[in-house]
């Protein structure tokens, strides 16, 4: 059950959210993004047939998010400390996935600098399990640089220095 791929990217979660979905989709799908984000509220990893949406612990440091691509069903669990674990299927019409802001667009991944990632066995529907860990921590670092009431060049390296300590891994492989 080899891993195909591995691709990461952090940025700031923007109105809370970070989408994954195939960048093809077009406005058609709007009611689903309404309703994948509004799930995403209690479930903070939520899913439908198009999307999945990741709602951050805080939007003030940028997140982390971690991609797998697998050919088929993971046969090793993720190492320990993930949470909340998800268990989604979601469609990808062009073979394609992309990580997005919601106000700022796609989210370049590493290795590399691409925004959009070609799945392992193009278009279909795909498998997704998805976990988090350090939201807690992340927003109780975020409640105390506001406490103690920082300003200026400061707060802005602190948040540098704070970046990804909120973190999400998605595993997908073809359903």
């Amino acid at each position: 059950m080899p891993l195909v791929g591995t691709y990461r990217g952090e940025a700031l979660p923007y109105y809370g959210r970070l989408i994954i979905a195939d960048p093809s989709l077009s406005g058609s799908e709007e009611a689903d993004l309404g309703q994948c984000v509004a799930d995403s509220e209690a479930a903070i990893i939520a899913g439908n047939r198009w999307r999945v949406a990741v709602k951050a612990g805080q939007d003030t440091l940028a997140i982390a998010v971690t991609i797998e691509l697998w050919d088929t069903t993971p046969d090793t669990a993720p190492r320990a400390g993930w949470e909340g674990r998800r268990d989604l299927t979601v469609e990808f019409p062009a073979g394609r996935l992309a990580v997005e802001n919601i106000a700022a667009g796609p989210i370049p991944l590493s290795p590399g600098y691409i925004e959009h990632v070609s799945l392992p066995a193009g278009a279909g529907p795909y498998h997704v399990t998805a976990w988090h860990r350090g939201r807690d921590r992340a927003a109780a670092k975020v409640q105390e640089l506001w406490d103690a009431d920082e300003a200026g060049d400061d707060i802005e390296s602190e948040y540098a220095r704070l970046a990804g300590l909120e973190e999400y891994l998605l595993r997908l492989w073809p359903a």
